[in-house]
């Protein structure tokens, strides 16, 4: 079978047996992939120093569709986002994004925007580095959630479907799939709040990243719990436990 090459990032990498890797990653197609590199940890081996995170990497591998890990035969770096070389904070906040890009995709997923979403994101890494990493966080998820079918519903209701009015979004609730008028049922999670949460998450899913720092956002610490909520419904805590994708599409 002829080899392939595709670009992807690491998303965790761990020892095999005494001198191999296995490498998964978020490829630029959308899928997570698994990789074996035979030998990588050998003192010799000029592939190790090269599976590198936080930075595309072109990987050079043997598909075949009966196998659920890849044998690679080489890994070069194709853009270093230079964020491994950042202090540990630095690193660990990033590490945090990769884990929700990958929590979103299940097996069998291909959606190329999550990966590009992830890469605009460290491609702009140092022009967001006084944003607070509350709203950072809302804003990324809300991407992801959009491009997965289930962005929160915020403009209609997630009910019923009515159009709603700045004035008629008071009611928010994961389970139910968003913003729910004052007619229709509330759900046990239902939480009260105003038409602002609903326009703050309108414009961190619509403005980029490096935007984010004149965006002007009261109680963020409010609106990232009301996204943390719906994310860990609909797709699931990220800490290293599997996720989970609920069904559930948005109506707006």
């Amino acid at each position: 079978m002829r080899q392939r090459s595709q670009n992807g990032i690491i998303v965790r990498k761990t020892r095999y047996r005494e001198s191999s890797l296995i490498v998964s990653a978020l490829m630029d197609s959308g899928e997570l992939i698994s990789f074996i590199f035979k030998g990588a940890l050998k003192s010799r081996s000029l592939i190790s120093p090269r599976i590198i995170p936080f930075a595309v990497l072109k990987f050079t591998f043997y598909p075949k569709p009966d196998k659920t890990i890849f044998t690679a035969s080489d890994v070069k770096v194709v853009e270093d986002f230079g964020i491994a070389d950042a202090d540990f904070q630095n690193q660990k906040k990033a590490a945090k994004f990769i884990n929700y890009a990958s929590a979103a995709v299940r097996h069998g997923d291909k959606i190329p925007e999550i990966y590009e979403i992830l890469t605009s994101l460290f491609r702009q890494w140092r022009a967001i580095h006084g944003v607070d990493e509350r709203i950072l966080e809302a804003g990324f998820m809300l991407k992801i959630l959009l491009f997965s079918g289930l962005k929160p519903a915020l403009t209609n209701c997630a009910v019923c479907g009515k159009e709603l009015s700045e004035a008629q979004r008071l009611w928010f609730s994961p389970s139910a799939g968003g913003f729910i008028c004052e007619r229709c049922p509330k759900p046990a999670d239902s939480i009260k709040t105003d038409a602002k949460k609903a326009l703050a998450m309108e414009k961190l899913i619509n403005t980029p990243f490096k935007k984010y720092d004149k965006l002007s956002i009261a109680n963020p610490e409010i609106l990232f719990d009301f996204t943390k909520k719906f994310w860990n419904y609909h797709i699931g805590e990220v800490s290293g436990a599997k996720a989970r994708r609920k069904n559930t599409y948005s109506r707006g």
